[in-house]
Formats: C-alpha cells, structure tokens, sequence
C-alpha cells in the first residue's frame, strides 16, 4: 500500500508553511533585535549616499557677465543651495558638475547677466542642459530683450521612486 498523493500533496504543503512561517517571523525577530537607527540618520545618509551626478551645460547668445545656478529649498523652512555661479566667464560654452537627488522633481533657478542691453531688434539667449549619469537629459532654452534673465526650472532625473 503506497498512500495517497493528495494526502502526501497536502501534508507536504502544510510543512512548507510552517517552516515559512517559522523563518519568516525569525527573521523578522532578529531585525528587531539588532534595532533600527533613528528615523533622521537612515533618511540623511539614504539621500547623501543617493545623490546623482549631473553635468550641466551652458550655451550663451554672447558670454555673459555673471551667472549663477541655485537648487530651490527641499523644504519650506529651508535655503537654497547655489550649485554653480560664475563672473566674468572666458569660456563660451561653459561647463559644471551637480549632483542632484534622484526621483523627486526638484525646482531650480537660473539668473544669467549681461554686461548690456541686446541691439534692437536681437536677444539674449541662454541655452542649458542638464545631464545626468543616469536618468533623463533635459535641455531649456531661454531669451530676453533685456541684459537679465531670471528662469525657473523643474527637473527630475526619471521615474518618481517608491519608498517601500
């Protein structure tokens, strides 16, 4: 006499599960042991380790006289961070290095100078890519037919990210 299979299916089932269940909660046992760090450390060292690096790209009409690159405040209470800012430029394209936070839409603020007002008729222009080591390359182009450019920018590097 051999059994039956869908006895032995069944037992054998009932095993698995247990024995899941049984690594399961000691797993979980043991992560609750080992205690979880503060909420604030895991989030400052998650988005310091997390940070992409980006180039950014600046191509002007005519070099300009000052300008300056500032990442708006994560937060209502906080300060915007300057990224890049440059006077009296040499170079016509110029070229800096950012890092961004990834999967969040951040806002950004450019304001481009220049020593004057462009002849009637033309206009300043300022043309900037963002570029990412990994993610989306975003490229703007704003003009004037003043000496002063002030331009807001959302930018976010791809997907939003799920924190689960």
């Amino acid at each position: 006499m051999r059994g039956s299979p869908v006895l032995q299916t069944i037992v054998l089932l009932v095993v698995m599960l247990l024995a899941g269940f049984a690594g399961e909660r000691y797993l979980h046992s043991a992560s609750d042991r080992a205690g979880a760090a503060p909420v604030n450390e895991v989030e400052k060292s998650a988005t310091a380790e997390e940070m992409v690096d980006a180039e950014v790209e600046f191509i002007f009409s005519t070099t300009p006289k000052f300008y300056t690159l500032k990442q708006a405040p994560l937060s209502h209470d906080g300060e915007p961070q300057q990224l890049l800012t440059e006077d009296e430029l040499t170079e016509n394209p110029a070229y800096g290095d950012i890092s961004i936070p990834p999967h969040q839409t951040v806002t950004y603020w450019l304001d481009v100078t220049w020593a004057e007002e462009p002849a009637d008729g033309q206009r300043h222009f300022v043309q900037m890519r963002i570029s990412p080591n990994y993610g989306e390359t975003k490229e703007v182009a704003y003009s004037t037919t003043t000496s002063i450019i002030s331009q807001t920018l959302d930018y976010s590097s791809g997907g939003e990210h799920d924190d689960e």
